[in-house]
């Protein structure tokens, strides 16, 4: 391959977003790669606090978040909904056991923390209901 080929090749080649490239001719053959950038996925914001007035529901262990007894079933809860004392808020599956987790406040859900399915940690924030 003629040298001023290869150049033409290889400035082709920076303007591409390909990552690698093998051409052949006749005998010869050439293979380009470019280094590729790992990304580092952005830290996740720390949730903004509730206000004071707000009472706060954690979760009482490690597992997955579950919004309704089902996928095909309505979610226990909305924000705006109205809660009493024992209303069934979310389910939190630990080590295969679903486990309720309940108001212990009568109020109105003013916010939910996480989403369906989410990871949550042992005391992490899932709730807050304003009495």
């Amino acid at each position: 391959m003629d040298i001023n080929k290869i150049k033409e090749l290889i400035e082709l080649f920076e303007k591409t977003s390909l990552s690698s490239l093998s051409v052949k001719q006749d005998d010869s053959e050439i293979t380009l790669t470019k280094e590729t950038k790992s990304y580092q996925e952005a830290p996740q914001l720390p949730i903004e606090t509730p206000s004071q007035s707000g009472h706060l529901i954690k979760s009482p262990i490690v597992g997955t978040f579950y919004r309704a007894p089902s996928p095909e079933s309505k979610n226990f809860v909305e924000i705006g909904d109205q809660v009493n004392v024992g209303d069934v808020l979310c389910v939190i599956e630990s080590m295969k056991m679903m486990n309720e987790i309940t108001s212990d406040i009568q109020g109105t859900i003013t916010h939910i923390h996480k989403n369906n399915k989410e990871m949550v940690e042992y005391d992490e924030l899932i709730f807050t209901i304003d009495p």
